[in-house]
């Protein structure tokens, strides 16, 4: 409860942020936009809430694409608008031409809808004002300018916290599910239990995906980041963590399913439970950031079984030495 508190004052801080930082920067860009002398200074703040994307590196690539597509667009609607009339055919005539031009450019969706709004706007309102196309083309570098100066060093998207929040998340509920696994094993593998534990590791690797998107998003957010070091390192950590999840979620996975099949083949015996039950209950507290503290990373003296020992159970034996050591190098 207190990890979903923190993470919504989070998320409220960081949305005020920015609705805050975008009110301030179409303000100044509807500003600069009036001091050049423009006779639509409404371009400008428009420029700026387009290309304040998520990261730095989205927002350079979206204002790429729109001063492109606006300069295009405007550059050839405006040498058409004097000999074309202006009705539905040669609106439409227009934005082919127009538009297969951009396609030979680039093949990029937002290149051809930048290109087709400025040709559809030019078409019609230069006739009304003769300053619209030069003003279009003016605001628009105005509020990327703007824009792109706010995100970089006033204001930069940081995801990191995001996803460190995911990730220590994401560990305790796997650390749980260990234990829940060795309470599972314990009590003699029963079936009717086996479906919620596995709905339980289902659900995890589902959330371990959604973490991975956020190490993503993160990544991209200290793409052309002015003050990333620190972050960098963070990252690297966060790395590591998602790396050990995927390991323990996998093994979950794995560890029921020979179990089940061991149990059908030749039960275990008390003592068999009790060594497994152990193991996993050590491996539940492996999750953290750091194995400091952490219970020992070897495996149970007593897991070694006799003669008949089912292939299941000898293959699971391998799988957690193979985890114990692979948890060692991270």
């Amino acid at each position: 409860m207190k990890e979903r508190s923190a993470a919504r004052k989070d998320a409220i801080r960081k949305w005020a942020a920015r609705a805050g930082t975008l009110s301030a920067a179409s303000g100044a860009a509807w500003a600069l936009a009036q001091a050049a002398g423009s006779k639509h200074p409404f371009l400008a703040p428009v420029a700026v809430i387009l290309c304040m994307q998520t990261t730095i590196w989205h927002s350079i690539q979206f204002s790429y694409r729109r001063m492109g597509g606006t300069v295009l667009g405007v550059g050839l609607t405006w040498l058409a608008v004097k000999a074309l009339p202006l009705n539905g055919w040669t609106v439409a005539l227009a934005l082919l031409l127009v538009l297969g031009i951009s396609l030979i450019i680039e093949r990029s969706e937002l290149w051809m809808r930048e290109t087709a709004l400025s040709v559809v706007l030019v078409f019609e309102l230069q006739r009304v004002s003769g300053h619209y196309a030069i003003d279009r083309v003016r605001e628009t570098a105005i509020g990327i300018a703007v824009a792109l100066l706010v995100i970089a060093f006033v204001f930069p998207p940081n995801e990191t916290r995001a996803a460190e929040r995911a990730l220590d998340g994401l560990a305790d509920r796997v650390g749980r599910a260990f234990g829940r696994l060795s309470v599972w094993t314990g009590g003699g593998c029963p079936p009717a239990d086996a479906f919620a534990l596995s709905t339980e590791v289902g659900t995890l690797r589902q959330d371990w995906q959604k973490a991975a998107q956020s190490m993503k998003l993160a990544d991209d957010s200290l793409r052309l980041h002015p003050y990333r070091r620190k972050s960098d390192r963070r990252q690297r950590e966060n790395a590591y963590a998602l790396e050990k999840l995927r390991l323990g979620i996998a093994y979950l996975e794995h560890a029921q399913w020979r179990l089940q099949h061991a149990e059908a083949q030749i039960p275990m015996d008390e003592s068999e439970k009790a060594a497994w039950a152990s193991q996993f209950r050590k491996l539940g507290g492996c999750w953290g950031r750091s194995l400091v503290g952490a219970p020992p990373l070897e495996p149970e003296a007593s897991l070694h079984r006799r003669e008949e020992t089912p292939v299941y159970l000898t293959a699971l034996t391998l799988d957690t030495r193979e985890l114990l050591e692979r948890l060692k190098r991270i």
